[in-house]
């Protein structure tokens, strides 16, 4: 769990990241229907955040998805015998 790994300032900055960054841009999209991200960190540099800032949205939302394709059902479709 990431409040296991992190000191409570990196933790802040996380949800930060989240309120800010990537829930109003991201939030609505379903998981399944989130495709390659690109579009999304050029919109973050076109509105002037910085490149660290960027980098730090792009390393918490790898992190996420990573933990979400852990935690999701398997999606095998089985044949009707």
């Amino acid at each position: 769990m990431i409040t296991q790994s992190c000191t409570p300032k990196t933790l802040e900055r996380y949800r930060q990241i989240i309120k800010n960054q990537i829930k109003p841009n991201l939030g609505a999209v379903m998981i399944q229907k989130l495709r390659p991200v690109a579009d999304f960190y050029a919109k973050l540099q076109i509105g002037g955040l910085a490149p660290r800032t960027v980098g730090d949205c792009h390393r918490l939302l790898h992190r996420a998805l990573g933990h979400a394709a852990t935690w999701a059902p398997s999606r095998r479709t089985s044949k009707p015998p």
